[in-house]
């Protein structure tokens, strides 16, 4: 019995760390750089890394106190921080556990998800990480958000408002 139960491990061990060809870690990681952005692969923000850059999507969605906001992969609302209006990173130190920055992989740029008016880049973040921008305004999702179609970080300070499809440019 003891020797069965030895024989199993490696082999469950095995198949929970099988491989796949989909990358893991960034926020709608997907395998191509193509403006047509083929949807959410991945459930986190994080960096990601793999032979092919992965792009991170940005699209819209709906919320009850915010109206048509901007949206990550997974749906959660992206913020913006007044600070920020010179295009310039200024939630950093603590600020990022609370808001989490939208990150892209080195050499990718963000894809929009359907059609967005406004202009989709990125700004190197203090620490070195590419940050998402839209229309100049880094991105941010707020960690007290509960999932897709909150908007609980509207409004918080007087500083940090969701992003809209509109969105004026920052002041550059």
């Amino acid at each position: 019995m003891r020797a069965a139960v030895l024989l199993c491990l490696p082999v469950a061990a095995l198949v929970a760390c099988g491989s796949s060809s989909t990358p893991s870690g960034g926020a709608g990681a997907a395998t191509s750089q193509s403006s047509s952005a083929s949807g959410p692969t991945s459930s986190d923000t994080s960096t990601t890394t793999s032979s092919a850059a992965a792009a991170v999507t940005v699209g819209t969605g709906s919320t009850s106190n915010a109206g048509t906001v901007l949206v990550d992969a997974r749906g959660h609302t992206l913020y913006r921080f007044t600070p920020e209006a010179n295009g310039q990173v200024a939630c950093t130190g603590g600020c990022p556990s609370t808001w989490p920055p939208l990150t892209v992989p080195a050499g990718a740029q963000p894809q929009a998800q359907g059609s967005l008016s406004g202009k989709l880049a990125t700004v190197q973040r203090p620490d070195g990480t590419m940050q998402a921008t839209y229309n100049g305004w880094p991105l941010y999702t707020y960690a007290a958000d509960s999932g897709a179609g909150t908007a609980n970080g509207q409004g918080v300070g007087g500083k940090w408002f969701a992003v809209t499809p509109d969105q004026a440019a920052a002041g550059m």
